[in-house]
């Protein structure tokens, strides 16, 4: 199932854990959506919640820096990997701008 927003296309996959499943969205922010923003819609499209219904992003990572370290820049992309949990997932950050958001919660 492919999921598309106004600043990003999400692609939505389930992978499978020795102990159940768990649920995964892995997302390319585009050119014009920050990083701390793909973040947010990723977690509230996982969650099944809207993204004011969910804590402030600040509580788990600065999203200035994050935006900083993996925003558009004219050299084009970084490289590296920011990992943190955040609202009940586990995110990962890359330089390549994919976001990979997991749920800490198995599915029952």
């Amino acid at each position: 199932m492919t999921l598309s927003g106004d600043d990003l296309d999400v692609g939505v996959s389930t992978s499978v854990r020795a102990a159940g499943e768990t649920s995964t969205i892995d997302l390319l922010a585009d050119e014009y959506a920050s990083p701390s923003a793909a973040v947010i819609d990723a977690v509230a499209t996982l969650t099944e919640r809207s993204p004011i219904d969910i804590e402030p992003l600040f509580e788990a990572v600065d999203p200035d820096a994050l935006d900083a370290l993996f925003g558009t820049t004219l050299e084009g992309t970084r490289s590296g990997t920011v990992d943190f949990e955040f609202a009940g997932c586990a995110v990962s950050v890359e330089g390549t701008r994919r976001v990979t958001v997991e749920s800490l919660e198995r599915a029952e």
